[in-house]
């Protein structure tokens, strides 16, 4: 967990904006009925799933990109994604490690001063690896975010998948993922080359409701290669 606080220029759906990040996240104001909670199921052994299209392509820290079945190219989402079995047509992707999708009343938020779960960033909350990540272009390969989509409709699934780094880290190197299924509630974090030391891992319904972690500021616990958890509906 980073304590840093600095002033940065956020990316939301291509136009920077000035915000000030990681002292305190939006709150959600708006209530919302109580959803089951996540189960669980861990998978070793398997193979991380690539994506190809960077939607990161300057680099950068502290930043949120907007993903809507309405856009194109690498922003567009096939097919809406359903968190905790919210049927949701468009989300934001933090830099920092995480995916949002916020209520009418809130703001996208790239928080970098992760918290353990629940947490007040505007949710569904899908927190992979919520750290003080950044992404150095000139790096072979590229580091940035990625996304792609994979097999055919009605069982396609879309990947978001991270290339970076912890924060003023250069050769601590982070690769992980997010995986959607079309038609399900489910989602899996895949994981490559981490530590999960200090970072936040898991899912929330709300900041007051429902919330599934897997670490928080573990200090060590591993989400080595392979690893995939899958986040399934009880």
């Amino acid at each position: 967990m980073s304590v840093r606080g600095k002033l940065r220029l956020g990316l939301i759906g291509g136009a920077a904006v000035a915000a000030l990040v990681g002292v305190t996240p939006v709150p959600v104001a708006v209530a919302a009925p109580t959803a089951s909670p996540y189960a669980i199921e861990t998978l070793q052994g398997r193979s991380f799933i690539p994506a190809a299209n960077n939607i990161a392509p300057r680099g950068g820290d502290d930043f949120t990109v907007r993903l809507a079945t309405g856009l194109s190219g690498a922003r567009k989402l096939p097919f809406q994604v359903r968190p905790y079995g919210e049927a949701r047509s468009a989300m934001y992707v933090s830099s920092n490690g995480n995916i949002q999708f916020p209520g009418a009343a809130t703001a996208p938020n790239s928080a970098y001063n992760n918290s353990c779960l629940p947490t007040r960033m505007p949710s569904p909350f899908l927190a992979p690896y919520w750290d003080d990540l950044e992404f150095d272009r000139s790096a072979t390969p590229r580091e940035g975010i990625y996304t792609q989509t994979v097999g055919t409709a009605p069982n396609r699934k879309f990947i978001v998948n991270w290339r970076g780094h912890l924060y003023g880290q250069p050769s601590a190197g982070t690769r992980f993922g997010v995986i959607f299924y079309e038609g399900q509630s489910k989602v899996s974090f895949q994981y490559q080359d981490n530590t999960a030391a200090s970072a936040t891992i898991g899912t929330q319904h709300r900041p007051t409701s429902t919330s599934t972690q897997w670490a928080c500021d573990s200090g060590g616990r591993s989400v080595e290669t392979g690893l995939r958890l899958d986040f399934v509906a009880r």
